[in-house]
């Protein structure tokens, strides 16, 4: 029973392994991308050249900063200002257009 498990288990492994080989093929998909295993293992050590390491990681994302008419946390890429002399920062239009007429209404 043990061998006819491991034999099923084969089986589907290699048929998986058959189909995204094709698909691959049909896709025109010729990039080869590296195991899993090998991606993590480099990532744990830190090893430099380590797929998804070195772009677009933590580090890389930019800073967050608070919305000033919501907290809500932007990338400081993203945010927007009202243009006056204080740098207040604002997530989006909707945000930065209340504070400014809150402003005026003043």
């Amino acid at each position: 029973m043990g061998r006819f498990f491991l034999l099923v288990l084969a089986a589907i492994v290699l048929w998986t392994l058959l189909v995204a080989a094709v698909a691959r093929l049909a896709t025109g998909s010729a990039r080869r991308r590296p195991a899993l295993g090998w991606v993590l293992l480099a990532r744990l050590l830190g090893l430099p050249g380590a797929p998804g390491a070195a772009a677009g990681g933590p580090a890389d994302r930019g800073t967050l900063v608070r919305c000033a008419g919501c907290g809500t946390h932007v990338p400081r890429e993203r945010a927007l200002t009202a243009g006056g002399a204080a740098a207040e920062l604002y997530c989006s239009p909707r945000c930065r257009d209340a504070a400014v007429t809150i402003s005026a209404a003043r």
